[in-house]
């Protein structure tokens, strides 16, 4: 009955959501509508109670669920006055048609591409491949993934996605075959170097990328989404993420017989066989159950404030303190009753709360909500092509609200920034080569005067 229950209830609120949508922003892609996938959604759902590990939230971690989401939805609502009347196809009206043809732009992308990708290699895979590791069950941590994430390249390195995705862009908007695919390959190293490294979150960061830009570019030609691709797209998603899941931990040499299912102990583990329940457990454990880890987190934290270990940690890493938060962080995680070494997040919202408390949490879901949105307006009111490439870096930290604070990390505006000195330094060598090509060739030595 509850599951029913539960279930009814999240259908209705999506038709409900997605009707609002569609009638004021008309944008799948909107903080709005992915507020309800990425957060709205995995609370409900959390009401399911499919892990047996589950006690259900105090009235205090509910509280602050409830406030925290009323400030989400009340900040996500606002762009709806501001837009009302226009069309998302006004704002990708100079899609296609602004920077991202220029030879200077394309050299300087190229350069930053390049750059990215062997302070990725340099960083991240000195210990060697993760995926050979774990598929010869040579492993010695089933985190391996994480390796080189907190390496001072990694300032360089976090742009790697970001250079994809003005890659991509460039070749969605390239007339040229060969320059085309050559920037689809570009955009191809992301993913393929998180299937390397079993990095789950570096796949699904660059694919979402990839996928809100396909759309946009659909969109600004009046064409729509084919429902087919996409469901075959998700299809492939769930299996390579399922797969890598599994790989990680049966390729962990200290006990490769785990399942995600069983670390969760997931309520249907034995009524369905493997891999399938790991198909249903690893979702619900990495959206769901987090919920129930800010409560935990709560009620176990012994309340001290920890200033600059999540909201304000960005200033501690652009002043190369960031060694300091990840020594606050090594605090909390030995205090920290979790479900499971599985699921072992609790929202963005359990940083903060570690960080400063209520007051904390309600501070930073009013500034990142207001941060997402106000970016989004640029977007949609300019018209501009770097402003959606801006709101798609930032929607990267606004899609996993529900598994941890990525607002909280430098990359996050470093990105932003580096997308804009792309943009400007291609601008800036067009110019020089125009005014190299405008200016007399050899003045001086050709004009030759009267002999004698």
């Amino acid at each position: 009955m509850r599951e029913a229950l539960v279930l009814a209830i999240l259908f209705l609120v999506w038709l409900a959501w997605r009707t609002l949508n569609k009638a004021a922003l008309k944008d799948p892609w909107s903080p709005f509508n992915l507020l309800f996938y990425f957060w709205v959604a995995p609370l409900i759902a959390s009401f399911l109670m499919w892990s047996r590990l589950q006690e259900g939230l105090r009235p205090e971690g509910a509280m602050l669920i409830l406030a925290a989401t009323a400030i989400l939805l009340a900040g996500c609502l606002v762009p709806m006055w501001f837009l009302r009347g226009q069309s998302l196809q006004d704002a990708l009206c100079r899609f296609g048609s602004a920077w991202e043809g220029t030879p200077g732009f394309r050299i300087v992308t190229v350069v930053f591409f390049l750059i990215t990708l062997v302070a990725t290699l340099a960083a991240e895979f000195r210990q060697g491949i993760p995926l050979i590791q774990y598929a010869n069950v040579t492993a010695i941590d089933s985190d391996l993934h994480r390796f080189g994430k907190d390496s001072k390249l990694q300032f360089l390195a976090g742009g790697l996605g970001i250079a994809g995705l003005l890659s991509f862009y460039t070749a969605v908007n390239s007339g040229d075959r060969r320059t085309r695919w050559i920037f689809y390959g570009m955009a191809a190293v992301p993913p393929l170097l998180g299937v390397l490294k079993t990095s789950k979150s570096d796949i699904f960061d660059a694919l979402f990328y990839y996928v809100i830009l396909y759309f946009y570019s659909l969109r600004a030609h009046h064409r729509k989404f084919p429902l087919r691709k996409l469901a075959t797209w998700l299809l492939i998603a769930v299996v390579v993420f399922t797969g890598l899941t599994a790989l990680r931990l049966s390729g962990d040499s200290r006990n490769p017989t785990l399942t995600y299912s069983g670390l969760v102990e997931f309520k249907y583990a034995d009524a369905i066989p493997w891999p399938w329940t790991d198909a249903l457990a690893i979702p619900y454990g990495y959206t769901a159950l987090n919920f129930e880890n800010l409560g935990r987190f709560m009620q176990y934290s012994n309340g001290r404030a920890h200033w600059g270990s999540s909201m304000l940690r960005p200033l501690l890493s652009a002043t190369l303190n960031g060694p300091i938060a990840r020594e606050m962080v090594d605090e909390y995680q030995a205090n920290y009753h979790e479900l499971s070494g599985a699921a072992n997040m609790g929202t963005y919202l359990r940083d903060l709360y570690f960080e400063g408390g209520t007051l904390f949490c309600i501070v930073g879901t009013l500034l990142y909500t207001a941060l997402i949105n106000i970016v989004y307006l640029q977007f949609r009111r300019r018209s501009s092509p770097l402003w959606m490439c801006i709101y798609l870096n930032f929607l990267f930290a606004w899609i996993w609200i529900g598994f941890n604070n990525f607002f909280a990390v430098l990359t996050i505006y470093a990105n932003a920034t580096f997308m804009v000195i792309v943009v400007v330094a291609g601008a800036l060598v067009d110019k020089l080569v125009e005014r190299q090509s405008a200016s007399p060739v050899g003045v001086g030595s050709t004009e030759v005067g009267p002999v004698g």
